[in-house]
């Protein structure tokens, strides 16, 4: 029994150290971004680093399932990974910016656990929700679970958060590590896509921060192109 308790508290140790050295690089971001640098490219290598350590330790069940990087950033523990990555990105942003923001990670509120929310730090929750003073709604999503809002399949899901948290869709943001755009889609573009997911659910374009193109070109190697998505995303949290 007392190795068991060893063992459990040496798994919490590390954890916490793991989870100090995220919020730590958080802040190296915010700092970056604060004066004035892109921090695009290194917000997702760190992701890609989550990814690439989780495929060590859970070599076998990635194998198994063939996750690519743009699917297992929905599968646990790396997504929670990455919502507490970002979401300590923000906690500093706010703390750099003077802004106040109080960052909910995976809160129950209401009927809904969003993966980030950002309020005013007046802001309190009623039984039912915010009435007022939600800055942002953030989730984190991959194109396979984008793609049934895409295609309209359910037009209104985002009425959720308008209805629990006060908020209206310029207030609701998706991040996408990365999205594939293959040689044979009609879809050529990143941008395209956005423009589609907005005429689908009314949600802006740029709402959906998609932070690479994964471009496949015939049948060559994938080819990974950046964007400035999640700069311009912090430019426009700071405009609120």
């Amino acid at each position: 029994m007392s190795i068991l308790n060893r063992k459990k508290i040496e798994d919490l140790i590390s954890k916490n150290i793991f989870y100090g050295q995220m919020y730590a690089e958080g802040h190296l971001i915010a700092e970056e971004f604060n004066n004035g640098g892109s921090v695009s490219e290194r917000v997702l290598s760190i992701i890609d680093v989550l990814y690439q350590m989780e495929q060590k330790a859970e070599k076998s069940y990635f194998d198994t399932n063939e996750f690519s990087f743009e699917i297992a950033i929905e599968k646990e523990p790396l997504a929670s990974e990455i919502v507490f990555y970002i979401s300590g990105i923000l906690a500093h942003i706010s703390r750099e910016k003077g802004k106040g923001w109080r960052v909910f990670v995976r809160k129950s509120i209401g009927q809904l656990i969003p993966d980030i929310v950002i309020t005013e730090k007046e802001a309190s929750p009623t039984e039912k929700g915010f009435e007022k003073g939600v800055v942002a709604v953030i989730e984190l999503r991959s194109k396979e679970t984008i793609h049934p809002l895409m295609t309209g399949e359910d037009p209104n899901y985002f009425q959720k958060y308008i209805d629990t948290l006060g908020v209206s869709l310029n207030d609701i943001f998706i991040i996408t590590p990365t999205l594939s755009v293959e040689y044979q889609d009609r879809i050529k573009s990143v941008a395209e896509q956005q423009e589609i997911l907005s005429q689908s659910t009314g949600l802006p374009k740029e709402n959906w921060v998609v932070l690479s193109e994964n471009r496949s070109i015939s049948n060559e190697e994938p080819q990974m192109f950046l964007t400035t998505d999640f700069d311009d995303f912090l430019k426009r949290l700071l405009e609120r």
